[in-house]
């Protein structure tokens, strides 16, 4: 099985799907996680780490305990935010323990070549 475009969730009776490349966030809120695409927002019935073992690793991170973004969508990232291509005023905060994992999945290089590992 080869890694998935889109992801099914439950939804009025159905099931309603999303494009994995439209997706810029994910943020955990209580037993939810909303899911914030390129043109909607999906609140799926779920556990954060039950959606994140669904979505491939190598598109997307975690910032925060509560938040995922899409590496494909990111502009720029610091030690606090990320924020996105092409969507102003839109900040994902960065937790201080999830900084590194950030620069190291993101294939930051730095001045010394060490590839952002610090």
């Amino acid at each position: 099985m080869g890694i998935p475009e889109f992801l099914f969730y439950k939804y009025r009776g159905g099931f309603k799907r999303i494009k994995l490349d439209e997706i810029f966030f994910l943020e955990a809120d209580d037993n939810y996680v909303n899911v914030i695409s390129l043109t909607e927002k999906h609140v799926i019935r779920a556990t954060f780490d039950s959606i994140m073992s669904k979505l491939p690793p190598d598109k997307f991170v975690r910032t925060t305990r509560t938040y995922a973004v899409a590496i494909d969508h990111i502009d720029v990232f610091n030690k606090e935010k990320v924020t996105f291509l092409g969507v102003k005023d839109l900040e994902i905060p960065v937790g201080k323990r999830y900084f590194g994992e950030l620069k190291v999945r993101v294939s930051v290089i730095d001045e010394e070549g060490k590839n952002g590992e610090e």
